[in-house]
This record gives C-alpha cells, structure tokens and sequence, in this order.
C-alpha cells in the first residue's frame, strides 16, 4: 500500500541539494533488521543527514532519544524489548522527538489507521521502494504529516486488530508498563519487585487494565 504524505506545493519534485538540505538532521533507526536498517542508514547519508543511528535494543532507543530530543526517530514495533505498539505508544507518549515515522513489517490496515490516529508523522513499509521511502522522509522533514483518512477494516480480523490498539492507548503509563511486563509473563509478584512497587499497587492496575 503506498502512503501518500501532504506537501505544500503541488509535487515533491525535488532536486539533489533541495533534498540534502531538508534531510541535514540527526535520525536513529530502531530496526531489529540489520540489513534493512543498512540500506536505510546508507539512504540517509546520502541525503545529507547529520548522523544516524542504528539501533535494536528498545531500552537504547528511549535513552537515546531523550539525550537527543531532535531526532527522527524510524521505529520498528518488532524492535528487541518494544512490546509491539506498547513501545510505539510510549515513545509517542514520552520522547520529545523531531518526528516519528512508523516502519511496517508488511501491509496492516489497523496498524496503519492506528498510527494515523495517533497523529504519526510518516509511515514506510519494508515493501516501499527506495523513492517511495526518500519521498515520505523528505516530506517528514519539511514538516507535512500523512495525509490519508482511516481505511475501512477488510475483515473481523482487523476489527478486533484495530480495537485492541485503541484499548491499550487509553491505558496510562504506569498501567502501560505493567500490561508490557504482562505479555511477557511475569507475576504480579514478579511485577511489583521489577517495578518497585507495592503488589496490591500491580493488583490494582492490572484490575484497571481487566476493564
């Protein structure tokens, strides 16, 4: 699917130096792919960043990013620690980031909708070209958005997807943190020693996250 993004002219029609110019920024890619995280990274030199970043650890992204509240974030919800759309919607929440632009595994209409929703700067999938992906950046940059209405659901599938996403950015950080540790298995007891915090506290937030 491609992703249109809104630009104040009428094209992205752009020269090499007009490029180089919009692109002069610092970028950190959270991709658990090496090779895709490459190829991204060499795109970006070219285009006259400032410095980039490979990373795939989630933990090193939060870090990163607050050192350095400038930054283009590309954020692959598969990265190592993430949690899936936990770790997008804190990112989202909590990172003074530049600009936040989502990476698809693949084509996910109630991803895709779900990250409109949450005002997301651009969105690329690893089934872009190379031209399609410089496009939706060089648009970030110049400070447009993605300009496309929600896309109707295609099945129950993405009904459920897509109210799932909704549910767990209503819940509140701290619920959010607890949720995460959840997927992963842990204990209320086991929560509450990670988090420094009173069991009867997780009890509490995990009867919230219930509801």
């Amino acid at each position: 699917m491609t992703i249109n993004v809104k630009t104040s002219g009428s094209s992205l029609a752009m020269n090499n130096e007009d490029v180089r110019i919009t692109l002069n920024s610092h970028f950190l890619i959270a991709d658990p792919h090496p090779l895709f995280a490459e190829a991204l990274s060499s795109l970006l030199w070219k285009c006259g960043a400032q410095s980039v970043r490979c990373i795939v650890e989630y933990a090193d992204v939060i870090k990163l990013a607050k050192n350095r509240p400038g930054t283009v974030i590309f954020f692959n919800m598969s990265t190592t620690g993430a949690n899936g759309i936990i770790g997008f919607d804190r990112i989202l929440r909590k990172v003074e980031a530049k600009s936040v632009i989502a990476v698809l595994e693949r084509e996910d209409i109630a991803l895709e909708n779900f990250c409109i929703e949450r005002g997301i700067a651009g969105i690329i999938s690893k089934l872009h070209s190379v031209e399609q992906i410089k496009n939706t950046v060089t648009a970030v940059m110049l400070g447009e958005v993605v300009d496309r209405p929600p896309v109707n659901l295609l099945n129950d599938d993405d009904g459920d997807r897509a109210r799932l996403y909704r549910q767990i950015s209503t819940l509140s950080p701290k619920e959010t943190l607890v949720f995460s540790h959840l997927r992963q298995g842990f204990l209320n007891k086991q929560i509450a020693y990670e988090l420094e915090l009173s069991e009867a506290t997780i009890k509490y937030h995990v009867g919230n996250i219930l509801r």
